[in-house]
């Protein structure tokens, strides 16, 4: 809370030390036949010099918030300065001529009304520069009212009865302020607390959509999420622009029966990260059931996928898996297709299945179309 209310402080006292050369200089051009110059230019000067100091201490309040002592220092040096400040404002009641004209005397304590309102605007933040701005304003007024007696009683009154009355406006603005700032740091952590939790529940949801399109054996696509894939491909495309690979390993109730399904399912395991190593980016793997596998390679030539399911016979029968521990000779027979035009995805499925079989019939660890 009192980091926001500083920082909110430096801000609103740079732009007032950037623009309250507006209102001293107006000041300075009403007065300026009635003021002898000299002594004109002298206030004129010093409330430029204030308020340049000021805008210093603006900006090194924001710099230092997170720096507590020299935070401290800083606050210390901006109070002086703004008791100065207001000082500078107050003194212009006491200004040769300004005190034997009426009229010069009522615009001046308007304008002093004025920067007393916008002080409790810019300095409510914290009490100690406002209550500092505020005592010097009053000071000069007070001294020559009730001093010097070259104001009248009335006007060093009602200067102290401002000085009242902003110190409570400036106590209930504060208030405010820190309502204010208690429910936008409320708001903002809500926020944050959304944020996390629509992270977390993204997060769950793209798991789940994962874990449902994956086979959780092998983290290959599944037979759903395959198919929806194809069809996708082969509803845009009106040329044959894929080729589709089914294969099947060989005998493979053999493996789960002499070595138990766990070697099994490692085996498979060990198959398709094999030919997952083999799959392009423009290609997709899958795991159809079982044993089964199939592929959607990018491809529009029959020899060319030809060749690729050889590769991929060889790949696997050239050499035997090691699993756990284990040298097993594994084979697979291939049946593949192109995606063709006019023809639906369950017709291309059934086209590969029917070269699969025929592998099969034909004597297993081949290549059929």
């Amino acid at each position: 809370m009192r980091r926001e209310l500083l920082r909110q402080l430096s801000q609103r006292q740079f732009m007032s030390a950037c623009t309250s050369f507006l209102g001293y200089g107006l000041q300075a051009f009403v007065l300026r036949n009635l003021v002898p110059l000299p002594i004109l230019l002298g206030w004129t000067g010093l409330m430029a010099l204030v308020e340049f100091i000021n805008g210093i201490h603006a900006v090194m309040l924001k710099r230092r918030l997170d720096d507590p002592p020299a935070l401290r220092r800083t606050l210390i040096a901006y109070v002086i300065t703004q008791f100065f400040t207001g000082l500078i404002w107050g003194a212009v009641l006491l200004l040769p001529g300004v005190a034997q004209s009426p009229s010069m005397l009522l615009f001046n304590l308007i304008v002093m009304v004025a920067v007393a309102i916008m002080t409790v605007h810019n300095l409510c933040f914290h009490p100690g520069p406002h209550w500092a701005n505020g005592l010097g304003m009053i000071l000069a007024p007070l001294y020559g009212a009730f001093v010097t007696g070259v104001l009248p009683a009335e006007l060093g009154a009602a200067t102290l009865a401002m000085f009242v009355i902003t110190r409570i406006y400036s106590r209930t603005t504060r208030r405010l302020t820190e309502e204010v700032i208690a429910v936008n740091v409320a708001n903002v952590a809500m926020a944050d607390q959304l944020r996390e939790a629509n992270e977390q529940l993204t997060k769950a949801l793209t798991k789940i959509t994962e874990m449902t399109s994956r086979d959780p054996l092998t983290g290959c696509l599944n037979r759903s999420a395959f198919l929806e894939l194809a069809q996708r491909e082969h509803s845009r495309n009106a040329r044959p622009a894929f080729g589709l690979i089914l294969m099947d390993l060989d005998q493979f109730k053999q493996i789960n029966d002499e070595h138990g399904h766990g070697v099994g399912d490692a085996v498979i395991l060990a198959v398709a990260d094999l030919f997952l190593r083999q799959m392009r980016p423009v290609d997709s793997m899958a795991r159809w059931g079982g044993e089964e596998f199939i592929f959607l390679i990018a491809e529009e030539s029959t020899e060319v996928l030809r060749a690729r399911a050889e590769d991929m016979r060889l790949s696997l029968a050239l050499k035997p898996l090691e699993v756990a521990g284990l040298l097993l000779p594994v084979r697979a027979s291939f049946g593949i297709g192109l995606a063709l035009p006019g023809e639906s995805m369950s017709q291309s499925m059934d086209r590969v299945e029917r070269a699969l079989r025929e592998a099969k019939r034909g004597g297993r660890n081949r290549v059929c179309i």
